[in-house]
């Protein structure tokens, strides 16, 4: 997906998302508190995903390091 076609589907869906708000007839402060929750959910599920992608780029750092010693400690015997 290109950034043109990113773009097009973040305004398409913060689109669609005003529509159903505007639709649902609730007061504006249910639906502030709503999108509250939500961006506390997502919020945690961007701070996991970050947190474990860390851990696989320190692992996969370690083990190129160690890779390399292997093929040091080879080329010197």
């Amino acid at each position: 997906m290109n950034n043109n076609d990113i773009n097009l589907t973040i305004e398409s869906t913060r689109q669609s998302i005003i529509n159903m708000v505007n639709q649902s007839g609730l007061p504006i402060g249910v639906v502030y508190y709503m999108f509250k929750d939500i961006m506390t959910d997502l919020s945690e599920a961007y701070t996991s995903y970050l947190t474990k992608t860390e851990r696989e780029a320190v692992k996969a750092a370690q083990e190129a390091a160690a890779a390399k010693q292997d093929i040091e400690e080879d080329s010197e015997d």
